[in-house]
């Protein structure tokens, strides 16, 4: 749910631990592509990230201007969009996740190992904290 998502970006960014967004797009989700492709670009996709899941409505006018505010440059955006290198990276990413077993977003990623199933705040919290003691 939108909820659960924007949950789990909050412990996230509570937690100082990146996080990595990978979504799944139905046909014809124009919004939803310009939002990876902005992903991709954006120097900070953590923030971004959260910033887009605040959203209640998610346009592409306000994929737009949220990746503005976030430093990413409209022209590079739009070109990006369409260019057959950046459809390339982001089909390489939904293959990846898909290898690894993700069927659907939110999924959890904490240094570089995928926590499968459902779990609430407090069980993602012990796995953050289980990953940081490790390194």
């Amino acid at each position: 749910s939108d909820e659960a998502t924007r949950q789990i970006a909050r412990v996230y960014e509570e937690e100082k631990v990146s996080l990595r967004f990978s979504g799944a797009l139905a046909p014809g989700d124009d919004a939803g592509l310009l939002a990876l492709v902005a992903l991709k670009l954006s120097k900070d996709s953590s923030a971004l990230y959260r910033n887009m899941v605040a959203e209640d409505a998610l346009n592409q006018e306000r994929v737009i201007a949220l990746a503005q505010a976030n430093g990413v440059d409209g022209d590079a955006l739009a070109a990006a969009s369409f260019a057959p290198e950046m459809l390339g990276r982001l089909k390489a990413d939904f293959e990846a996740a898909s290898k690894g077993g993700v069927r659907a977003p939110p999924a959890a990623f904490i240094d570089g190992r995928w926590f499968h199933g459902s779990f609430g705040l407090e069980r993602l919290r012990k796995m953050i904290a289980e990953a940081k003691s490790a390194q």
